[in-house]
């Protein structure tokens, strides 16, 4: 587990890449910038806690572009999928933050995706889940919109 500061403002590019034995993870209100391929390859992540109410830039890489290709949490996860839970100040998911650019059919990235009670979350972004293949997700009564393809590719939904 990685105990990540409450004053966190970014996380750059590759930041975790390949950290295999990371299982838990807090991304914390203070997060404002994900950088491309942050996670990418976290194959052990058991858990994702996902506090983030103040991130403004997904997946953008060192020259400045947001590509599909550079998603934050690309080829993370293992074959039982990680368990997302999202805060409940969280009024919107941004595009891409989990975004699967190669999705297997056979094995979910997200495990379950579940809202605090009382959740604030009133939007995904385009392309936010996509891939993800989520076996299990609760959508908050909050929700107000479903951005294009934020859940596409999702063969368990």
């Amino acid at each position: 587990m990685i105990e990540l500061p409450s004053t966190l403002k970014s996380i750059g590019s590759e930041a975790f890449a390949d950290c295999v034995k990371l299982e838990q993870l807090t991304l914390p209100a203070s997060l404002e910038s994900v950088a491309e391929w942050s996670f990418k390859g976290c194959t052990g992540l058991k858990t994702v806690n996902y506090n983030a109410v103040n991130l403004k830039t997904v997946g953008e890489g060192s020259d400045g572009a947001a590509a599909i290709a550079r998603a934050p949490f690309a080829a993370s996860g293992n074959d039982e999928g990680f368990d997302l839970n999202i805060g409940k100040d969280v009024t919107e998911i941004p595009p891409m933050i989990f975004y699967q650019y190669n999705p297997r059919n056979d094995a979910p990235t997200i495990k379950s995706l579940r809202f605090e009670q009382d959740s604030k979350c009133t939007s995904f972004g385009y392309n936010s889940f996509r891939g993800c293949n989520i076996k299990s997700i609760e959508i908050p009564s909050s929700l107000k919109a479903i951005g294009s393809y934020a859940l596409y590719q999702n063969y368990y939904v």
